[in-house]
């Protein structure tokens, strides 16, 4: 810490993120909040909570690759493509009973997982770019101060 930048913010700064960049940090905070389903396959019927399960993955899937589309988050929507688009792929070629429930509950697992990673990935980010707007505010204090002090 250097002596013209505190640990703290100070009081006149304000810092408004990326909008597509909360929108989707919020989305996936409320989301994760809905992994629960995965517990409730264990008290409720199976493939209720499955086909549950997937429709809301289904559901907000678009919405998450579009605002990654909007921030130019290519390596994660190459991620997600990898990670649940191809075991789904492989899930509809299976032939065999017991090779079709584990490719069709793997996509369900790997979605889950990726929001996961996705949600602490977009604090990180979120964080990052605060930061980066504090730098910037107090280089502008420094910069108007040393104006002001200029002969």
């Amino acid at each position: 810490m250097t002596p013209d930048r505190p640990a703290s913010a100070p009081s006149d700064f304000q810092f408004t993120p990326d909008s597509d960049l909360q929108q989707l940090h919020k989305l996936l905070s409320y989301e994760m909040k809905t992994s629960f389903l995965f517990l409730l396959v264990f008290f409720g019927p199976f493939m209720f909570v499955l086909r549950l399960a997937f429709y809301a993955a289904l559901a907000v899937s678009p919405y998450i690759m579009w605002k990654l589309y909007r921030m130019g988050r290519w390596t994660w929507i190459a991620g997600f493509v990898i990670a649940v688009v191809l075991p789904w792929f492989l899930a509809k070629g299976s032939v065999s009973s017991i090779a079709s429930y584990f490719f069709t509950l793997a996509p369900l697992v790997l979605f889950y997982a990726y929001t996961w990673v996705l949600k602490l990935a977009t604090a990180e980010w979120l964080e990052a770019e605060r930061g980066q707007a504090l730098l910037a505010h107090y280089d502008r204090k420094r910069d108007v101060k040393a104006a002001a002090d200029f002969p």
